[in-house]
């Protein structure tokens, strides 16, 4: 079981406990053992506490292997004739920088855009340019597996003519 799923169990539990606790204090249920009060509350407790372990361990797990070789660009390019149109006639020139997964089979996935030209118009036809066009060669771990990779590119737009 998962470290975060121990921990939402743990609570529930622990809510649990806390109510039948406060109902023997307040006199509306049974309660004539106070050990039998708390045994939620301290059920609930231990699951928290154990959660809470496994998430520490699962955050201190090993990372994932870093890549011998970095995923190599085979084709895609954006040129002038890929401009906006509507960023042309607002006369909006920019920087956009994206990011993105390369699979191990290579294909692009998970485009974002990390740091906005400003222009929308200039921004959504980066990302759809990369997603559409770029293909790379996998990185490859130090066995010589392809692996996915995350990458970032930044596309500088110029209007035509500059």
């Amino acid at each position: 079981m998962s470290g975060q799923l121990n921990v939402a169990i743990g609570g529930i539990v622990l809510a649990a406990g806390s109510l039948v606790a406060i109902a023997a204090f307040t006199g509306a249920g049974p309660g004539d053992s106070s050990m039998l009060r708390y045994w939620a509350m301290i059920a609930g407790l231990g699951q928290l506490a154990t959660g809470l372990v496994q998430m520490m361990e699962e955050a201190r797990a090993e990372p994932p292997a870093a890549a011998a070789s970095n995923a190599r660009l085979l084709s895609g390019s954006i040129g002038a004739e890929d401009y906006p149109q509507a960023a042309i006639r607002a006369d909006v020139e920019g920087k956009v920088a994206i990011g993105f997964t390369v699979t191990a089979g290579g294909a692009v996935e998970d485009v974002r855009v990390l740091s906005s030209s400003g222009s929308g118009a200039l921004d959504r036809a980066a990302r759809r340019l990369v997603a559409e066009r770029f293909c790379f060669e996998p990185a490859r771990d130090a066995a010589g597996a392809p692996i996915a990779q995350r990458l970032r590119r930044t596309v500088t737009w110029r209007l035509p003519g500059d």
